[in-house]
This record gives C-alpha cells, sequence and structure tokens, in this order.
C-alpha cells in the first residue's frame, strides 16, 4: 500500500514538473555565477541563476569541469508547474464555483481543517482566516516542498491534486466560512 502511495506522489508530481539545462562556458570568478546570464534552455543568454530562482525554478542539479580558462556550469532546473496553476487561480478568483469549492472541501479538506475555525493538527492556521491569495500560496508551496509545518506530509498529495479550478473553486468557499 505505501508503495502504491508513493508512486502516485511521484508521477503526479512529476505530472506538473518541466526541467531545463542551462550552462555557462570559462567562468573565471565563482563569486558572480548566480548573477551572470546563462545559456541554453529557457535562459538563453537573458537569465542568471537567481533570475531561475525568481521564476519558480529550484536548482536541481550542478555539473562543474575544469575548462582551459575558469570552470563550465552546467545547471538543471526544475520547476513545478503548479505555481503557474496558481498564480492564473489568483487572477480569476471571480469566476469561481463556490458550490464546485464546497463539495471539493468536503470532501478534501473538512477531515483535518473542520469547519474551517480550527488549527488542523494544531499546526495550521485556521482557513477562515485565510485570503484568497493565501490558501493559493499555501496550495503552491506545499506543492512545490517549500512548505512544512510538519504536515507537509499529508497535504503535499491533495495539494498536487488540485487543478486550478479546483483552487479557485476551494478558496471561494473558504471566503465564506468567514461570513457565518
Amino acid at each position: 500500500m505505501f508503495k502504491k502511495s508513493l508512486l502516485f506522489l511521484s508521477t503526479a508530481s512529476l505530472l506538473f514538473a518541466s526541467t531545463t539545462m542551462c550552462y555557462k562556458k570559462n567562468h573565471i570568478d565563482p563569486e558572480t555565477i548566480e548573477t551572470v546570464k546563462l545559456k541554453g534552455g529557457v535562459c538563453n543568454d537573458e537569465l542568471s541563476v537567481e533570475d531561475m530562482k525568481k521564476n519558480g525554478y529550484k536548482v536541481e542539479d550542478i555539473k562543474l569541469s575544469n575548462s582551459k580558462v575558469g570552470l563550465n556550469y552546467t545547471y538543471i532546473f526544475i520547476k513545478n508547474d503548479m505555481q503557474k496553476v496558481v498564480e492564473e487561480s489568483k487572477e480569476d478568483i471571480n469566476s469561481a464555483d463556490i458550490k464546485a469549492g464546497e463539495k471539493i472541501y468536503n470532501k478534501t479538506c473538512k477531515r483535518c481543517h473542520g469547519d474551517g475555525t480550527i488549527s488542523a493538527y494544531n499546526r495550521a492556521r485556521p482557513l477562515a482566516s485565510l485570503n484568497e491569495d493565501e490558501i493559493a500560496e499555501s496550495i503552491r508551496d506545499y506543492s512545490l516542498d517549500e512548505k512544512d509545518n510538519g504536515m507537509a506530509i499529508l497535504m503535499k498529495p491533495y495539494a498536487n491534486s488540485l487543478i486550478d479550478k479546483d483552487i479557485k473553486d476551494v478558496a471561494a468557499y473558504i471566503q465564506t466560512l468567514k461570513k457565518r
């Protein structure tokens, strides 16, 4: 059972991930490698390592090799496209379907978050205290392994299973919990 769950989680994460490779040849000053423009892939002589990180990419691997002058750097970047889904959902939250959000919430969230006013496992903020942006960011952060309040292992599969429409709908429904 555990192996099947792990396989499912790995597959779901891969479905939302994109990878690119960028490089810099003959770089002399290792202190500036984070800010110099890289060649290849998405970087295309326009983006540095810092820029890639700002755009939601993580450095998955770095390969260094000696050159006649300096070092050659090859970066493998990975981006979880769930971030794009979250950004799109933040732009168009008004088109959300509150009834659909309630259905998803009751099926997926209510077990741990109750009516939205409790702290799940005494670790998470009550959902009703969050605005749409905070909800979208939390879902993105769990998806990208950037948030762990001790329960990320429980939350990540749910975050990865939500599509952009689901995020909009659930966030809209959670906003109604504040008015109760």
